[in-house]
């Protein structure tokens, strides 16, 4: 009994740091073929998309959000800031080209219209897990350099061109290798990791469509077979990987996109945000979260 009761407690304690199993799927996992026919969009360069804001005294960040038309949580993830970040005057803020076409709109609400899709190319087969090991995503996989696409359109908020992931130590926030998170214009954040290679295109900043090619399928990072981890979430306002790499499983809205339907995830998102309140704070206070 005492031995059944120290393997739950170090379960629950590994669990909490992230301490998963490589993200190639567990134990029993089957996976399903599927092809996309989505057209494939054509990026567009950062540049057209934002600027550079310099505070000046007297300035909030909601503040800086409103005159730059920037909404705030997006301003937040693209400066990997927080609601109580102090912020002095000369500091250079990212923000959203103001009056650009280009420029992301505020989040939209579920049942908002976006086109959704698998975060491969036209032509790529692939196919996902239908569980995953320690917390909820989908773990997609694909030959080796297929081309990965944006899921949504939206703006590219975090990005990782160099694979720090070292065995060794296994810092949790380096397991994803070369990664994306895009802010999608329904304000979820889309991650995806284990990238072979970053495409020089896909920038903090940059605007994609769906569809716009972002990268190559790789396993860096702890993976033993090319795959994209897939992760939703919504962004929290500071540096962090535990609820970055994702908090609601992702399967039936994958199925439901390679079907033709754009079902958000952003209604499953808000429930869950409201009952892990603090799920945010967590993240970033953890020790290895600045490595994120």
């Amino acid at each position: 009994m005492r031995r059944r009761l120290m393997c739950t407690a170090l379960a629950v304690i590994t669990g909490a740091l992230g301490m998963a199993a490589p993200g190639a799927g567990a134990s029993g996992t089957t996976v399903r073929p599927a092809a996309v026919t989505a057209p494939v969009a054509v990026i567009r360069p950062a540049a057209a998309a934002t600027t550079i804001y310099v505070v000046r005294r007297g300035d909030s960040l909601s503040r800086i959000a409103r005159i730059t038309h920037t909404p705030l949580r997006t301003l937040l993830a693209l400066n990997h800031l927080r609601l109580t970040s102090v912020i002095r005057p000369g500091r250079r803020l990212v923000v959203l080209a103001a009056g650009n076409p280009t420029a992301a709109p505020p989040p939209a609400p579920a049942g908002d219209g976006l086109v959704r899709r698998a975060p491969l190319a036209s032509g790529v087969r692939f196919s996902w897990s239908t569980t995953h090991s320690g917390y909820p995503a989908a773990d997609i996989f694909a030959a080796c350099r297929s081309v990965a696409v944006a899921p949504v359109t939206g703006t590219v908020i975090e990005v990782r061109t160099e694979n720090l992931y070292n065995p060794t130590i296994d810092n949790p926030a380096y397991r994803g290798g070369r990664y994306v998170a895009i802010l999608g214009d329904d304000g979820v954040r889309y991650y995806m990791a284990h990238f072979d290679e970053i495409m020089a295109g896909t920038v903090v900043g940059a605007r994609v469509t769906v569809g716009t090619p972002i990268a190559y399928v790789g396993k860096s990072g702890r993976a033993g077979s090319c795959h994209i981890h897939f992760g939703l979430s919504l962004p929290c306002p500071g540096k962090e990987w535990r609820v970055r790499r994702g908090v609601i499983w992702p399967q039936a809205y994958l199925s439901a996109w390679r079907s033709g339907t754009s079902t958000s995830p952003r209604a499953a998102l808000d429930r869950w945000s409201a009952a892990n309140p603090t799920a945010c704070a967590v993240a970033m206070a953890l020790p290895t979260a600045p490595d994120a």
